[in-house]
């Protein structure tokens, strides 16, 4: 059950980080002990979008988009599909072929568009389009990065995302929840959010996984989080969603590979899950050097480092070892 708005604002206060990240790893410990899970996506039709909707990455020049499905990387162990904007159902339903096992012995999962788009694609009947999702093998969706309809953007957005996942689950589907923090949200926004996570998910268990994610404000892909939020306010939320949150059993971060200390930090403060690019190509230790994301390698060594058990996942937090 959700806490008390008070003992929420109260973790959010709490005068001394350490207490507050200590209590959320030791409740992360205890259901995974050292095992962390991050995933290995291939991205495919970006359409008109300037960075992934699911996980928020930008293009780059070598990994964006593959040249088909039959191109795609036999290390891929997530798909993740940005349908254009304003998609409509056919084109949603169409994107999720069988995707088969990927080479560490997973069955790849897709995310296709974001929640959003599928709000808008179902003309007001959520559970019809959604089974029909399910039967064309989606299995999981995401809220995304930022997205349009979502508790943060007021109570009417609010009550139309609560009602569709509710049909998703309904519909036999899982899924992953955003929580929107930083300069535009103060507690009465984050508590409003956190209570309506745990209202649909004390009511479904729909939620896989919850994700805080910065708002700039303004366009994605502006200023960087580090530029937008201080150091013990991401600890706070990050420990915030892992003691509240109760009843979803994953906590995300997204990272990239400048800011692998704030990872660090992360999954010893709550944090279970990493999302992030990590290129599929096969390279050498000098060319993982001279790039600017990790490869699998990278990742599994620096895991390790850290003191974390490696876990590769797919969207259904199904797990193989790297």
């Amino acid at each position: 059950m959700l806490s008390s708005r008070a003992e929420i604002v109260e973790i959010l206060n709490h005068p001394n980080l350490h207490v507050a990240g200590g209590q959320a790893h030791d409740l992360r410990h205890e259901r995974f002990g050292a095992n962390s899970s991050f995933s290995a996506v291939e991205h495919v039709a970006a359409g008109e979008h300037a960075y992934c909707p699911v996980c928020g990455q930008r293009p780059t020049q070598r990994t964006w988009l593959p040249p088909s499905l039959a191109g795609m990387s036999e290390a891929a162990s997530e798909l993740h599909v940005a349908a254009a904007p304003g998609a409509g159902a056919k084109i949603l339903l169409g994107a999720a072929p069988p995707l088969g096992k990927s080479a560490h012995g997973l069955e790849r999962s897709a995310l296709v568009g974001v929640a959003s788009d599928w709000m808008r694609a179902s003309d007001g009947d959520d559970v019809r389009l959604l089974v029909e999702a399910r039967e064309h093998g989606v299995k999981v969706m995401s809220d995304g990065v930022l997205p349009a309809i979502h508790p943060a953007r007021g109570a009417e957005a609010g009550e139309r995302w609560a009602s569709y996942w509710r049909a998703a689950a309904s519909a036999g589907l899982r899924g992953f929840a955003s929580l929107f923090y930083g300069p535009r949200h103060d507690q009465e926004s984050i508590a409003d959010q956190l209570e309506a996570i745990a209202a649909v998910q004390d009511a479904t268990q729909v939620f896989l996984s919850v994700c805080p994610v910065v708002d700039p404000g303004r366009a994605f892909g502006g200023l960087q989080d580090s530029a937008l939020t201080h150091g013990d306010t991401d600890v706070r939320m990050l420990a915030t969603c892992r003691l509240v949150l109760k009843e979803v059993e994953h906590l995300t971060l997204l990272y990239n590979r400048t800011d692998l200390k704030m990872a660090h930090i992360a999954l010893l403060g709550g944090v279970d899950d990493l999302s992030g690019h990590l290129t599929l190509e096969k390279r050498s230790q000098r060319e993982d050097a001279n790039h600017d994301d990790l490869s699998l390698a990278e990742m599994e060594n620096w895991m390790r480092d850290a003191g974390m058990e490696a876990r590769l996942r797919n969207a259904c937090f199904e797990t193989a070892a790297p």
